[in-house]
């Protein structure tokens, strides 16, 4: 597309303004036609000097995956081919939900290779494509611009944000990881087999400490105990319409494949295998149960671009994969929001059955809204209903959890960003426990 400049309507500004010299000295229209004719020519002219979309050519690098809210640096290579210095601008299109910065970006450039950096900061999870990159140039004289898209196809998967699982790796490291919610439990029994020394941290238990080799090395030794392994989670996450609640920004399936994920690298470390079942009105995502740390990339890679759907969960279907797919005793984690009576009888139905042979375990997000209205002392008649709405479904919410209790499930139940830290203590609970 060719686009007159500013400096064009400059430049014919000129003859239109002397036009006006007619009414006040009509002999000037000799020298206003000459003037009209110099100023058409040197436009024209210029026209002819217009870059052309074969002397560019553009390529991007950097990475293809990127974690929710981070920022991400990549390149944008230009290869120009032109016969005199030309002013560019230059910028690509981006999704709403990534901030960018560094485009769009101006300069004055001879043929060469051009490097122009910027970075991306993703705020939404999932796949996206950028093909196009757009390119305006300008004339040997900057009357006129053309504007020309590239291709450039750049593909990018935002992850979720795993800088908790690097934080929860390095507090483990120094023995912190309370400062995530993580609580120490003590396991029960003596059948943990004996895996190696390491230095005494403060906060560890003093029955660990290993005297005799603190003795001969004169610095506290603690003894490191090999938990049981080989055990099996799978998460089975509810992509439904009750998922579509939003808490700070994140919707609850963000805040349950958050803590699924965090969960999954704590289990993974441990030895044991994890798999997972995302489903709404079908099953979306299956992942075999494997261990080894390179299968936590798998679980993010399948996961990734997972969203709510305002569609009802099938809960029969996924069931029914389960038994189909997951033959080995497992610890079955279900993340839902139980809010009517229908999908409660189904979670009870499915997880009463399953008590039999698996371990289920029921993470029931509760509502922070419904937990405001009952703490809020009421001003009116509006919100005195308001308070006994909100107490009744939650009233009714705990004699449905306290029902999966007596059936043999498990229940977490927990506010929206209290769901990690309250899983990984209940499976290092069943670890302990040895109820698996």
């Amino acid at each position: 597309m060719i686009i007159p400049s500013p400096r064009l309507v400059a430049l014919l500004a000129i003859p239109a303004i002397a036009t006006f010299t007619l009414t006040f000295y009509p002999p000037a229209t000799q020298f206003i036609l000459v003037l009209d004719g110099i100023v058409l020519g040197i436009a024209l002219m210029d026209l002819l000097f217009l870059p052309k979309k074969t002397w560019f050519e553009a390529t991007r690098t950097g990475s293809r995956i990127h974690s929710l809210e981070h920022t991400h640096e990549h390149q944008l290579w230009l290869d120009v081919r032109s016969p005199y210095p030309i002013a560019l601008e230059i910028w690509a299109e981006f999704p709403e939900s990534m901030a960018v910065e560094g485009l769009p970006h101006r300069l004055t450039s001879p043929s060469a290779r051009l490097e122009i950096p910027y970075t991306l900061c993703p705020y939404q999870r999932g796949r996206y494509t950028s093909q196009w990159v757009k390119v305006l140039a300008q004339s040997r004289f900057g009357f006129w611009n053309r504007s020309f898209k590239l291709e450039a196809l750049k593909e990018i998967h935002v992850y979720p944000n795993i800088k908790r699982m690097e934080d929860l790796a390095l507090l483990a490291r120094t023995n912190h990881e309370h400062l995530l919610g993580v609580r120490k439990v003590r396991k029960l029994g003596g059948d943990q087999e004996f895996e190696s020394l390491r230095e005494y941290v403060k906060g560890d238990e003093f029955r660990i400490i290993d005297w005799k080799s603190s003795a001969k090395r004169r610095l506290l030794m603690a003894r490191n105990y090999r938990p049981e392994e080989n055990q099996t989670l799978i998460f089975m996450l509810d992509c439904g319409r009750m998922m579509t609640g939003q808490f700070d920004g994140l919707t609850l399936l963000d805040r349950a494949l958050n803590a699924m994920l965090l969960l999954s690298y704590v289990a993974l470390k441990a030895g044991d295998r994890v798999g997972l079942i995302a489903f709404s009105s079908d099953v979306q995502a299956s992942v075999v149960a494997k261990s080894g740390a390179f299968h936590l990339q798998q679980m993010i890679h399948a996961s990734f671009d997972l969203f709510p759907q305002y569609q009802e969960s099938n809960f029969d279907k996924a069931f029914e994969h389960l038994s189909t797919h997951f033959r080995k005793r497992s610890l079955v984690i279900l993340f839902t929001q139980i809010l009517d009576e229908v999908n409660a009888k189904q979670v009870q139905r499915h997880l009463s059955v399953l008590a039999g042979r698996h371990l289920p375990l029921c993470v029931q997000i509760q509502d922070p809204a419904l937990n405001q209205i009952i703490k809020e002392p009421p001003i009116d008649r509006k919100d005195l209903y308001e308070m006994a709405a909100a107490a009744h479904i939650l009233d009714w919410q705990r004699n449905v959890l306290a029902n999966l209790k007596k059936q043999g499930a498990l229940v977490l139940e927990s506010l929206p960003d209290q769901i990690s830290s309250g899983l990984i203590n209940r499976y290092l609970e069943i670890k302990a426990r040895h109820l698996l």
